[in-house]
């Protein structure tokens, strides 16, 4: 038994488990201290590991390893993100797992499945998010619009909900229909600005809030 060993050999471990990520650096740590302490720096074992040290061998393994409950909360998250509608944040969520798990033959079979997919642009959830940021603006959109996000998301590849969002967004501020800071106050002061056929603000505000 050398305690050297074991700050030596969990030292090795954790920078080892660093690429797993966080839980692969404590695991490896774990592991490699029980095995300098109980073999003599990792040649070979000169006492057995206890009941408990079994233990926790077996919980920093788990950390690393997908246990099948895992695996089922996992793709069930995935499963209800894409039923809802945005196949790219289900995709978004199974990326973030890959590089932490040594066994993520499971989520790399579900996302090379995904990746064959089509977005569907015109879906609700898609919709849904388009209408939602044009009335937050007071501005619309045509289905001809409509058809320029979609055609624009697909050359960008763009596969989730919230990176629908952001390309709304810049395209609005590049077309001049996202009211600025001062705009918005102005607008609470004298009324709803005005806007031209495209939805471009004009400059101009409605009836004063003040003399309604």
């Amino acid at each position: 038994m050398s305690f050297g060993s074991a700050v030596s050999g969990a030292s090795s471990g954790a920078l080892a488990g660093m690429s797993l990520g966080p839980w692969g650096a404590a695991a490896g740590g774990l592991l490699g201290g029980l095995g300098g302490l109980f073999g003599g720096g990792g040649s070979t074992l000169e006492y057995g590991l206890t009941p408990r040290e079994e233990k926790l061998q077996d919980y920093a393994l788990n950390q690393v390893r997908a246990t099948p409950l895992r695996k089922r909360t996992i793709l069930n998250e995935a499963r209800n993100l894409r039923e809802g509608g945005d196949r790219g944040a289900a995709e978004a969520l199974l990326e973030g797992y890959v590089d932490r798990f040594t066994n993520p033959e499971f989520i790399e079979k579900r996302l090379a499945k995904s990746y064959n997919k089509p977005v569907d642009y015109y879906g609700k959830n898609f919709q849904d998010i388009a209408s939602s940021l044009y009335n937050q603006q007071g501005a619309g959109y045509s289905p001809q619009d409509y058809d320029r996000f979609a055609s624009k998301a697909k050359a960008e590849n763009i596969r989730s909900g919230a990176a629908f969002e952001n390309l709304l967004k810049a395209d609005m501020i590049a077309s001049g229909r996202v009211m600025s800071a001062d705009q918005q106050i102005l607008s609470n002061i004298f009324g709803t600005p005005e806007r031209d056929a495209s939805g471009r603000l004009t400059g101009r505000y409605g009836t004063p809030v003040l003399n309604a």
